[in-house]
């Protein structure tokens, strides 16, 4: 949308007022990040971890200079198009189907596709548990369904307002730098889907035996639960779903626009 916008701007010769300019300084911020989840998808940067494919899904990590890690699982998804933008779009029923995570709160709504959550994720002892805040904003282009996220900054969490955010006393926070959902139609009810996050989980040093628990265990589980979930929406889903008809409408549309459905 917004790209249309800019697009008739240049061909009428015309420039936003500073007023308006701030209208649409969230979209473009939107716009950047879901461009910078595109682009990462073929980063040379990931490394392959293992032989082969574990059940058709292939996982990649790199390690930045400060030892922040990033890890990529790439894998097909058998299932409804529309049911699997559901599954990603209800935040706060993550803790319902996705693995490890234990606790998922939608905060705010920015807009119908820009929200603010909490997830809590528990981790292998002798760790403790890891809560992110983010902010996500998704769309659809010719690629496909992509959802790109990252903390909240000091600025928004304050606007959030006290006491709205949960907080779990024996967890700490980890800062999601940036992290992206791709799913690219393939054809009839087949998908490729991309998860991409760099995070930061405060430690000094990451042991292997936890960078494996998340190459092995929980990153490549991520899409079967996807696709295990999205086989047949729970009761909650579709409640959701009938219960917010103008978004998911909205979505149908932008899917019919691109062709996917």
């Amino acid at each position: 949308m917004l790209s249309e916008l800019e697009a008739q701007l240049v061909t009428d010769h015309l420039v936003l007022t500073a007023t308006q300019q701030d209208m649409v300084a969230p979209a473009r911020r939107c716009q950047r990040e879901f461009l910078n989840v595109m682009k990462q998808i073929d980063s040379p940067r990931w490394e392959l971890q293992g032989s082969k494919p574990w059940r058709g899904i292939s996982t990649y990590m790199w390690k930045d200079e400060q030892g922040r890690v990033s890890f990529k699982v790439v894998g097909d998804v058998t299932g409804d198009l529309f049911n699997i933008i559901s599954l990603a779009y209800e935040l706060d029923l993550y803790a319902t189907w996705m693995p490890g995570c234990k606790h998922s709160t939608t905060l705010h709504h920015y807009s119908r596709f820009s929200l603010c959550a909490y997830l809590l994720f528990g981790a292998p002892w002798p760790a403790a548990d890891r809560e992110v805040l983010l902010k996500g904003y998704g769309d659809v282009n010719h690629q496909g369904v992509c959802l790109a996220f990252r903390s909240v900054d000091l600025e928004d969490e304050a606007a959030l307002g006290r006491g709205r955010v949960p907080c779990s006393e024996a967890a700490i926070r980890a800062d999601c730098e940036w992290g992206g959902l791709v799913v690219r139609p393939l054809g009839p009810r087949q998908s490729q889907m991309t998860v991409m996050i760099k995070l930061d989980i405060k430690l000094q040093a990451v042991p292997d035996s936890l960078l494996n628990f998340a190459c092995r265990k929980l990153m490549p589980f991520v899409i079967l639960e996807f696709q295990r979930a999205a086989a047949e929406l729970s009761p909650e889903h579709r409640e959701r779903i009938e219960s917010n008809r103008p978004a998911y409408d909205e979505i149908k549309f932008r899917l019919q626009r691109h062709g996917f459905v």
